[in-house]
């Protein structure tokens, strides 16, 4: 048996189970208080639904034959409820064939667009489909490439090789002077200028000004410049 593994946050690689997911919470929701109570019911008519593109149930490729419904699901409920017969299997068979069975439909896909640079970049960020906080930026990195493929890169992230799909990759043109570690730690923190250093240096120093009324008070750097101009004396 070969065991087929698929990347984190792509759930249109499973796209079958994804659908049957979609399918049996559809069904339980007319059901919210007793949902447990319905779910063996709803699981059989699943299992015995004939697909569209096989054209045969589940039960069938499992157990070789379609399972046995209770007399309730193909009997009509406005009749009186008959015993079982001798020619309960013949009569089943025959109600089982007049059944029309609603075929499912696929849906177009989406086309996901992959830029045409992402296969030559040597460093790529990575989207965070998790729950994010609120001012967290919609995506992680830059962070090296391993290697490509059409589907799939891999990406050293926090110095471990990662699969990501390429959908949720996008090209990181880094400039030739930026450092770079070598496990690609993300850089999206904001960067201090050093306007913003000098304010905060500024705001440490202190002066000792003596008020109209002789008190001595110390004000912070960044307002030393008002005070001064509001304590100099008028020439007019």
């Amino acid at each position: 048996m070969q065991r087929i593994r698929i990347t984190a946050y792509h759930p249109s690689s499973n796209g079958i189970v994804e659908r049957f997911h979609r399918r049996l919470k559809e069904a339980l929701k007319c059901h919210n208080a007793t949902w447990t109570e319905a779910l063996p019911l709803v699981l059989l008519g699943i299992r015995n639904d004939i697909k569209e593109g096989i054209e045969a149930a589940p039960s069938e490729l499992v157990c070789g034959t379609t399972l046995r419904l209770p007399a309730d699901l193909v009997e009509v409920h406005d009749r009186q409820l008959q015993h079982p017969t001798t020619d309960f299997v013949a009569n089943l068979k025959t109600r089982m064939q007049t059944i029309q069975f609603t075929k499912t439909t696929c849906r177009k896909e989406q086309q996901v667009y992959v830029p045409r640079s992402l296969h030559t970049a040597k460093f790529v960020f990575v989207r965070v489909d998790s729950v994010k906080k609120p001012l967290q930026p919609p995506y992680d990195g830059p962070y090296r490439v391993l290697s490509t493929g059409d589907k799939y890169f891999k990406v050293l992230v926090r110095g471990k090789p990662n699969t990501i799909s390429v959908d949720r990759l996008k090209p990181a043109y880094v400039e030739a002077n930026a450092p770079l570690t070598d496990d690609s730690q993300p850089t999206n923190s904001i960067r201090e200028s050093p306007q913003a250093n000098q304010t905060d240096a500024d705001a440490r120093l202190v002066e000792n000004t003596t008020t109209r009324s002789g008190r001595k008070v110390k004000f912070p750097a960044k307002y030393c410049d008002l005070v001064k101009s509001t304590n100099k004396p008028d020439n007019s």
